[in-house]
This record gives structure tokens, C-alpha cells and sequence, in this order.
């Protein structure tokens, strides 16, 4: 007595294949694409928090340049107008040419080159704030670097989770399809197919005891 196997041209086992095919086909898909999004996701997060700090701590550096600008005693505005390295270096350029001739004049000037920052304590107190300026700039710019980033980053994350989640959408729709349609494959078959053939071998076989 020869059982019959499963036909292998039989529609039913052709979309019930299909079925377990794409389950099995969506949740590999899914696991990798899970997989990788999630590394991504978390990497974007450190990314952020530790661009958040930095950010914390360039805001602190700025409030205090700009509290120890503001401790400075008050000068005189003209003075920080000057684009020479000291008070002295303006006077200097502009006798220059009778430098050439006066040697008392040269001996003069070097004196306040030596002892500018004793002579004139404003000196000191401009290239302070200068020094401490230029400082706030570069932070600044830091700062909105910083700044910028971070929403770059934030963007990108946002639509990291939104493939995330369409990817599990997918999933869900592809695996419950696969399974539903293999679910039914199988059915249709055994109902059509296999329980008829095993009724008729069934039948067959009690016929022939018969005779």
C-alpha cells in the first residue's frame, strides 16, 4: 500500500509555502533591520547627551568670562577701539619718523615699551578684557556648533525611530499575512486534497478485503 506524499504541484502547497516563506522571510528582515536601527539609535542618543554636556559646560565658561569682564574696573570705551598691541604702540607709530632723528625720543619710547603696564595700569586691564573676549567668541562659536548638531542629531534620530516603527508595522502586516496565508494553505490542502485521498485509499483498501 503506496500512502501518496504531499504533491509538490498542488496550489495549495505552492501558497501555503508562500506563506510560511514570508513570515519566516519578514521576521529575518525585521530582526536585522531591528538590530541595526537600535545600534543607531543608541549611538544618536549618546551623541546627544554627551553634545548636551558640552554644551552645559560652554554656557558656564561664557557666564564667566562674562562676570570677570564686568568685575573689571570701567575704561575708557576709545581705548579698546585701538587695533595696536598697547596704548604705547599708537604713540609709537605715530612719531615714528621723528624717531629716526631724536635719540632721546628713541631712549623715551623705550622706557614706556619696558614699563607701559606700570605707567598705564589701563593697559593691562584692556588686553585683559581683550584676551578674555576673544576667549567668549571662540566659545560662542563652539556653542552654536554645539547647538547645531544637536538638532541635526535630533533630527536624524527622530526619523531613525520613525523607520523603527514603520519597520515593525511592516513586520507585523508581512508576518500575520505569512502565517494567515500558510495557515490556510495548509488547510485548503487537507481539507481538498489529502482528506479525499485518504478517504478513497481508505475505501479502496476495504474494498479490496472484501473480495
Amino acid at each position: 500500500m503506496n500512502i501518496p506524499n504531499l504533491p509538490t504541484d498542488n496550489f495549495y502547497k505552492f501558497l501555503s509555502l508562500a506563506g510560511l516563506v514570508t513570515a519566516i522571510a519578514s521576521f529575518i528582515i525585521f530582526n536585522s533591520e531591528s538590530d541595526k536601527l537600535d545600534t543607531d539609535i543608541n549611538d544618536l542618543r549618546t551623541s546627544i547627551v554627551e553634545l548636551e554636556a558640552d554644551k552645559v559646560y560652554l554656557e558656564s565658561d561664557s557666564i564667566d568670562i562674562a562676570r570677570r569682564v564686568n568685575s573689571l574696573s570701567k575704561i575708557d570705551s576709545s581705548l579698546l577701539s585701538l587695533n595696536s598691541d598697547s596704548i604705547t604702540a599708537a604713540y609709537f607709530k605715530a612719531n615714528a619718523e621723528n624717531l629716526k632723528k631724536d635719540k632721546n625720543l628713541r631712549e623715551y619710547f623705550e622706557f614706556l615699551f619696558d614699563n607701559e603696564e606700570q605707567i598705564n595700569p589701563e593697559i593691562f586691564k584692556i588686553k585683559k578684557i581683550m584676551d578674555e573676549i576673544k576667549t567668549q567668541k571662540k566659545i560662542m562659536k563652539e556653542l552654536f556648533l554645539k547647538e547645531s548638531l544637536i538638532v541635526r542629531k535630533n533630527q536624524i534620530l527622530h526619523r531613525h525611530l520613525n523607520k523603527l516603527k514603520w519597520t515593525g508595522i511592516f513586520f507585523v502586516v508581512f508576518f500575520t499575512a505569512g502565517i494567515f496565508i500558510a495557515i490556510r494553505g495548509f488547510s485548503s490542502w487537507y481539507k481538498l486534497v489529502q482528506k479525499p485521498s485518504d478517504e478513497k485509499l481508505k475505501f479502496e483498501i476495504e474494498a479490496q478485503r472484501k473480495k
